[in-house]
């Protein structure tokens, strides 16, 4: 007696599992939205370990992003790319400011991510 193969085929499988992806990532998204519109007073500051900023290569210090995976900021030979030259960003003070990728939590000034996008 054998077992009889399965009805999915491997791309079907596939399609399945990013299906699932998405919906996972689409949920935890939209409860840090939620996080977000709740809470009063001034915005929380980004977490560098949120799923959202690992996956933008998000960290405090610009000097401090990974060169060799990020190559939008290899090519900032100058030191140009940080938060505050950023067109997503809005200064709240001299230190910090908002940033719209993060549904507006707070960012430091020196910070970078993926997003970067120059003013």
């Amino acid at each position: 007696m054998s077992i009889p193969p399965s009805s999915l085929s491997r791309r079907d499988m596939l399609k399945a599992l990013g299906i699932a992806t998405g919906i996972h990532v689409s949920g935890a998204l939209a409860q840090e939205k939620k996080d977000v519109a709740s809470s009063a007073g001034p915005p929380a500051p980004v977490d560098p370990g949120s799923l959202r900023a690992v996956l933008l290569g998000f960290v405090t210090d610009h000097e401090q992003a990974d060169q060799a995976r990020w190559v939008k900021k290899r090519d900032d030979v100058d030191g140009k790319q940080q938060c505050a030259s950023c067109a997503l960003f809005k200064a709240t003070n001299t230190n910090v400011g908002i940033c719209a990728i993060f549904n507006d939590r707070q960012v430091p000034t020196t910070g970078w991510c993926n997003a970067w996008t120059g003013r």
